[in-house]
């Protein structure tokens, strides 16, 4: 397993460099895609008070010591796809020993979700509704209606 965990970026940017790094992050490692998870965290970066998102990502990489030498490629295809995202990049490699790392999966579903088993809730939620019931449910967005009364009428503050 390599663990790859973006700070100072948005977690929704983190999600799309896991798609646009894997396929080449994986071959600079000589792994299987599988191998590759990718944090997004919900946090900032600060600098002497001042926040550094999307000035300055730091990425940590934790991966299985017999991949050490491979940083440098690593690291090339982890710092050109980070240069639309940020300014400044710092990588922090960490190495660990392959056994303190354990992977414990459920034979009943698949390892990973992706576009093959994702469960779309809205469509599947309405689609043994027939007309009658559209009458009763109205769950089209571009139905809602934005409050723009006084929420705090009838209280005492």
């Amino acid at each position: 397993m390599i663990l790859i965990t973006i700070y100072g970026l948005d977690r929704f940017v983190t999600g799309r460099l896991s798609r646009e790094l894997s396929k080449n992050l994986s071959k600079a490692y000589e792994v299987s895609e599988d191998e590759l998870l990718f944090v997004g965290t919900e946090n900032m970066v600060f600098h002497q008070g001042f926040e550094q998102t999307s000035w300055n990502a730091i990425i940590k990489v934790e991966a299985p010591h017999h991949l050490h030498d491979l940083e440098d490629t690593a690291k090339i295809v982890l710092l050109d796809g980070l240069k639309p995202y940020c300014i400044n990049a710092t990588i922090l490699f960490s190495y660990f020993d392959d056994e303190h790392c354990h992977l414990e999966t459920n034979d009943e579903y698949p390892r990973f979700i992706s576009g093959e088993n994702v469960v779309n809730i809205n469509e599947e939620e309405y689609e043994d509704y027939d007309d009658e019931d559209e009458e009763h449910h109205h769950h089209h967005d571009d139905e809602e209606e934005l409050f723009t009364g006084d929420i705090f009428e009838g209280l005492d503050l």
